[in-house]
């Protein structure tokens, strides 16, 4: 979890990463994150099945509690010529 707001005081080194970055690790322990892509939910019977990759096989969890965290993507195409031009402070 990043604090974005602060990203450019870090990029500009006046501060550390450290100072603007929390270990979701820390956040929520005893909680296991996973980076997959879903294919499947059954509400049911709690579980969800989900693709880590091309070179692995489907994973199927079985659960109490599901938190779903979707993702998101930086839209450069506002601007033109942004995208060829700018450093994405997100990466």
């Amino acid at each position: 979890m990043t604090f974005q707001p602060m990203l450019p005081e870090v990029a500009g080194g006046s501060l550390a990463p450290r100072h603007v970055v929390n270990s979701i690790r820390r956040l929520a322990k005893g909680a296991q994150g996973y980076k997959c892509a879903i294919s499947e939910i059954d509400l049911a019977a709690r579980t969800l099945r989900a693709s880590a990759g091309a070179f692995s096989p489907d994973i199927t969890f079985k659960c109490k509690h599901i938190l779903l965290a979707m993702g998101s993507v930086v839209n450069l195409s506002r601007i033109p010529g942004m995208a060829e031009h700018v450093y994405s402070c997100k990466t």
